[in-house]
């Protein structure tokens, strides 16, 4: 086999992982509230391992944490309102809506991030893109049919977190977010949203009657900090570097797909034969904007996992999204 064959399998490999990585994270967060861990508590633990696991591979490769003036306020409110939020949203919406149908609504950010960028940016819109819209807007309308009158506030949690994190990709695409290397990047949102997310937890360990079952709650905070948050970036990373932005943004459907499947397996959550076709729309739509936003893009150097520039096809703010809240 020679190389170029095996990068694109390790990059096929690497991004399906990375997926089904991030569609995990819904049973984990399953796993710590049965075992006693408040939402605040999960959120602070999960971006807790993160930071300092963040921290030690940045100690390795002997990079900078210097920021330059003012870096620091930017980042902080990015990492509280938009990209930790996102993360207390989903595990409200689990609370409502269950693992799978949360996941599928919050995938619909990238059909956000070209809405804003139509809106705001003024950018044109191709035939494509409007198929793939939508497409996605009427799987949503079949996605959450059946579950609209029972579960509203589910399904606006988990639309709201697909917002908050639009606003956060589009925070990646300023340039003091695009010029800070992506380790440096990772630990500032993971240590801002400990302290942020600490402040809460701590408040309602001391102040409550809060009984955890061990065993389950490291299984929940292990998969939640260290499969679901870094590796899951890691593979993701890795697979930009190997295929580049176009397929790893086609592969990255496999999260919603994951989340669905082990939702209905390992949860038990019920699938309508509607929700089944919305999730089709839905993935296909995303598919059909992200196809588009490759093509029309310059070739660009991005950093990737060893900090080696590399030519991709690609770098839009719907790429961006390998800091995965």
């Amino acid at each position: 086999m020679n190389n170029n064959k095996k990068n694109y399998y390790q990059g096929l490999l690497a991004t399906v992982i990375s997926s089904f990585f991030f569609g995990m994270i819904g049973i984990f967060s399953t796993i710590g509230q049965t075992a006693g861990l408040t939402l605040t508590m999960r959120l602070f633990f999960r971006f807790a391992i993160s930071a300092i696991i963040m921290l030690f591979v940045i100690k390795i490769q002997k990079k900078s944490l210097k920021l330059n003036k003012g870096v620091f306020l930017k980042l902080s409110i990015g990492a509280i309102f938009f990209f930790s939020f996102t993360s207390y949203l989903l595990f409200l919406s689990y609370d409502y809506i269950g693992t799978g149908l949360t996941t599928v609504l919050d995938f619909t950010f990238p059909l956000m991030v070209l809405i804003l960028a139509i809106v705001i940016d003024k950018e044109k819109v191709s035939k494509l893109q409007i198929v793939g819209t939508v497409l996605a807007f009427i799987g949503l309308i079949f996605a959450i049919g059946p579950s609209l009158q029972v579960n509203a506030i589910g399904i606006f949690f988990a639309l709201f977190s697909a917002v908050t994190f639009t606003f956060y990709i589009r925070m990646l695409a300023k340039d003091y977010a695009k010029n800070l290397d992506n380790f440096v990047l990772l630990f500032y949102m993971f240590l801002i949203s400990t302290v942020f997310w600490g402040i809460p937890a701590t408040y309602t360990y001391f102040t409550t009657d809060v009984k955890i079952e061990m065993s389950g709650a490291l299984l929940s905070i292990i998969g939640m900090s260290i499969i679901c948050t870094v590796l899951a970036c890691s593979f993701f990373n890795l697979g930009v570097k190997k295929i580049g932005g176009r397929m790893t943004s086609i592969l990255s459907a496999f999260e919603p797909v994951t989340a669905v499947f082990i939702g209905s397996v390992i949860l038990g959550e019920r699938l309508t034969d509607s929700f089944r076709v919305g999730l089709s729309l839905i993935i296909l739509g995303t598919i059909l904007v992200s196809i588009f936003e490759d093509k029309k893009a310059k070739r660009v150097t991005i950093m990737v996992l060893d900090e080696t520039p590399i030519k991709v096809t690609r770098v839009s703010t719907i790429q961006r999204f390998i800091h995965r809240a």
